[in-house]
């Protein structure tokens, strides 16, 4: 994969930043990226198969990491209300 060292470059340089260095930060980060790869491979490599002809195995794989990431993303947010009451 070319470039993937420029985008780790960036990704840590964002969560350096102080106003992103946080549990819920980097949840909202994560599922952002999983959710922009899902959505490219939704709309621009999809595999001909389900009903709207957009899913296939890569798109349901990705959908599943996609549910992991929002669940986290929901779980650190509970965690951090539940620090706050």
């Amino acid at each position: 994969m070319k470039n993937t060292s420029s985008i780790a470059q960036e990704l840590e340089s964002f969560l350096k930043n102080g106003e992103n260095d946080s549990a819920s930060s980097r949840a909202e980060l994560a599922e952002f990226c999983v959710e922009t790869i899902y959505k490219f491979v939704k709309f621009n490599r999809s595999e001909g198969e389900g009903l709207d002809g957009r899913d296939g195995p890569e798109r349901q794989g990705l959908g599943e990491v996609l549910d992991a990431a929002k669940n986290h993303k929901f779980n650190t947010g509970m965690a951090q209300m539940n620090k706050k009451i």
